[in-house]
């Protein structure tokens, strides 16, 4: 019977990229700090967008909050203890919010009657970039981030400054987003795992 070559791929060998595992979970704030509602929600987001990372549940089982005090995990109340999580997981970046300060500022406009008011949201956020499987720290940052709105305020009235809280905290989340997406490009670590697939030949 003549044999027959099928083909079930390309002869040669792929290269193939995976997206790094990475856990991004919600962002700690510090004693007395104000939360206004801004998290990691968007930095993972971004995260995914960048075609780099592939974002992973954080295991129930790990402590955000001791991870953020300490330079590695190697303490048990860090690291994950299944054997699943360690698995599918190679990086966890853990967050926290250290300042977080809303002010408005007026200014009068030239040549008019008239004022501006410009309301202000800046927060600081340290990050920690921590590898599961040497339980080190690769990367720590500093993250400023801001948003603002302006409005203009007639003379002599009653009006007040008024902004749309939703879209403030919405635009300095992105704003975060951004320059953690930025900082993580940056940090020393593989930001592709790569294998090669090979294609085999039957003869019939």
């Amino acid at each position: 019977m003549k044999k027959i070559l099928l083909t079930l791929g390309i002869l040669c060998s792929k290269l193939v990229f995976a997206a790094v595992s990475i856990a991004v979970p919600d962002l700690v704030y510090e004693n007395n700090v104000t939360n206004y509602g801004i998290n990691n929600t968007d930095v993972r987001g971004a995260l995914i967008k960048s075609g780099k990372f592939k974002i992973i549940h954080t295991p129930k089982d790990f402590n955000v909050e001791a991870a953020i005090t300490t330079q590695e995990l190697a303490s048990h109340e860090s690291a994950p203890t299944t054997k699943s999580a360690a698995d599918n997981l190679r990086y966890i970046l853990v967050g926290q919010v250290v300042t977080a300060d809303l002010h408005d500022n007026y200014y009068s406009l030239q040549n008019t009657t008239n004022n501006t008011g410009t309301r202000t949201l800046n927060i600081s956020v340290n990050y920690k970039l921590l590898s599961l499987k040497d339980k080190t720290l690769i990367s720590s940052f500093n993250i400023n981030a801001s948003a603002s709105q302006t409005a203009i305020l007639r003379a002599n009235t009653t009006d007040k400054l008024q902004t749309n809280q939703g879209k403030l905290v919405k635009d300095i989340s992105q704003d975060l987003a951004t320059q953690v997406a930025s900082e993580l490009s940056q940090a020393d670590i593989s930001l592709g795992e790569y294998h090669t697939t090979k294609f085999q030949h039957y003869d019939e």
